[in-house]
């Protein structure tokens, strides 16, 4: 960012207006804060910084981000997206109750903060307990765990981390660049063959594996890729 803003010259630019922007910047294991303000022609200012916590570098209330930074020659990193569990109604069970409109989704927003557990919820002239209301009007729908693994070489250290990243993943998507006969281009290159991709996804219990970035010597004939791939896992497409 800072390079792409010092690209310019800021001389003629009118600094009334207030042109802020402020950049979250990843270094290993700690998050970097800086700000870039017009009136100073984009100067880079840093801020302040805090450390990762669990490997997670973006979360929200429908799901997480965490990261694990890899080798590929340089520093690379492979995410897995990590979908929260959803209280959801049950729909004839609440339809039962006294509530109307707006009303369901203050009744759905309250049991879904477990925050609240040990409180009562009134619904007509009664108070109800979070436990009871949680149980006979709410299931929950598991959230599913979505993983990206490419550009990496099958080293220890990558391998080590790369599983407890992807762990119990619903979906891997995982590149397989080479044909395991071309191990050691595969090697030389930093990339993953076929069997490599397969022993990650079943060493981290992935339960559907998606295999992607072949090598351009196959032509497009991928299924040669994917027979391979399927011999050692076979929920892979």
């Amino acid at each position: 960012v800072y390079s792409k803003l010092q690209g310019y010259t800021w001389n003629l630019v009118e600094f009334e207006p207030e042109l802020v922007f402020k950049v979250k910047c990843l270094k290993e294991n700690v998050f970097e804060y800086y700000e870039f303000n017009i009136k100073r022609k984009f100067a880079k200012d840093f801020l302040y910084e805090e450390p990762v916590i669990n490997d997670v570098i973006y979360e929200n209330e429908h799901y997480r981000v965490r990261y694990a930074v890899l080798d590929h020659k340089i520093k690379i990193m492979g995410y897995s997206f990590e979908y929260k569990d959803k209280i959801l109604l049950k729909k004839e069970k609440v339809e039962s109750l006294p509530l109307k409109g707006k009303e369901i989704g203050e009744f759905k927003q309250w049991l879904s903060d477990e925050n609240n557990k040990g409180k009562t919820f009134k619904i007509g002239d009664k108070e109800y307990d979070y436990d009871y209301l949680r149980n006979e009007y709410t299931y929950t729908q598991k959230g599913i765990k979505i993983s990206y693994i490419t550009d990496v070489i099958y080293s220890p250290k990558n391998k080590r981390k790369i599983v407890e990243l992807v762990k119990n993943s619903d979906y891997l998507y995982c590149e397989a660049v080479f044909l395991e006969r071309d191990k050691d281009q595969a090697e030389k290159v930093y990339h993953l063959t076929t069997t490599q991709t397969a022993e990650i996804a079943n060493l981290a219990n992935v339960k559907n594996l998606v295999v992607f970035h072949f090598s351009r010597r196959y032509g497009k004939n991928k299924d040669i890729v994917l027979d391979e791939v399927r011999k050692y896992f076979p929920n892979v497409s």
